[in-house]
């Protein structure tokens, strides 16, 4: 399997010297033999420079061929000077096309969603500062934001078209059963209430149970639904909720994170994974901005159902019928 990471890397770097050559207004043919690309982006290489890499490049594009088209598997040692070799040359290249550092690339910057953005910057900081459990909690609060991105309406009050109805939040009294110290005292006349009341509270108590049961799984089934309408993949959801820390919302103070003990022992590696899924999910998710674009086109019109127009469907046949009828009275 190692083999057709070959292919992979050759791949990656033919598509990266396309978008030299658009970059660098290259004229000609839109495509050309790989080999090709050093000679045709060489006039154009901003102060007199050189693409760098060709003959290493030339070597993996033979390893390549010899793969693809002869059948010849590369050896460990020619694939690791594969990827060593490419790694140079965008290392390389990258600042004499671009005027950029390759390192500095982030797939975060093709996000379009501001709040899931800002926070993906800051759980980076967190990361960087060495503390995962808070840099991966802002990677939970990122995800929460873009799909909040495609559940909230433009409308006060309305659902989302990804929302899948309002939110359903934990149903809080199955926390305090009726009986609880929490509430009742301990004068007599309390006590007598409670043992006059001992089997409704039973039954209250079971019922408040069962509600909250139907609750949580009404509220995991929202966001299970809100998660897979956008393409997100739902095995990977599940790995991301496992990895970050439980997040909650308070009125006042901001959000909270709790880390289990197993979150506390996450590091660098952990976090490039989850930091990768927001930004893939992001990115997918991104096909349904489409429909709030559509929806965006309602804002400003108040009462739409009072202001649209009511017509009665009919086949077009029928509607000829009608005309001919009309024409012939």
């Amino acid at each position: 399997m190692a083999a057709t990471s070959v292919l992979s890397f050759h791949d990656a770097v033919e598509l990266f010297l396309i978008l030299c050559a658009e970059h660098l207004d290259v004229g000609g043919k839109t495509q050309m033999n790989f080999v090709d690309f050093w000679g045709k982006l060489g006039d154009k290489m901003p102060n007199g420079t050189e693409l760098p890499g060709k003959k290493a490049m030339e070597r993996m594009n033979k390893i390549r061929v010899n793969l693809k088209h002869n059948g010849v598997i590369p050896s460990a040692e020619s694939i690791d000077q594969v990827r060593a070799d490419v790694y140079t040359f965008f290392t390389d290249a990258t600042p004499l096309v671009f005027g950029g550092e390759f390192s500095s690339i982030d797939m975060a910057d093709l996000l379009t969603d501001t709040a899931t953005i800002d926070l993906l910057r800051a759980a980076q900081e967190y990361a960087d500062r060495g503390d995962f459990p808070a840099a991966m909690a802002g990677l939970k609060l990122a995800f929460i934001a873009m799909l909040d991105r495609y559940a909230k309406s433009n409308f006060p009050g309305a659902p989302g078209p990804f929302s899948f109805g309002n939110d359903v939040g934990r149903f809080s009294d199955s926390v305090f059963p009726l009986g609880s110290p929490r509430f009742l005292s301990h004068d007599a006349t309390s006590r007598a209430i409670r043992e006059a009341t001992t089997d409704l509270r039973e039954r209250l108590n079971k019922t408040a149970g069962q509600v909250g049961g139907l609750t949580e799984v009404t509220r995991r089934l929202q966001l299970a639904l809100r998660v897979t309408s956008l393409g997100i993949d739902y095995a990977r959801y599940t790995q991301f909720e496992i990895l970050t820390p439980q997040v909650d919302f308070y009125y006042a103070g901001g959000p909270s994170f709790t880390v289990d003990p197993v979150q506390k022992s996450h590091g660098l590696d952990q976090f490039r994974w989850a930091r990768l899924f927001v930004i893939e999910s992001s990115l997918q998710a991104a096909k349904a901005e489409a429909a709030l674009q559509q929806l965006a086109k309602y804002d400003g019109i108040f009462n739409v159902a009072m202001n649209s127009e009511h017509r009665r469907w009919t086949l077009p046949e029928d509607v000829s019928k009608s005309d001919e009828s009309s024409n012939d009275g």
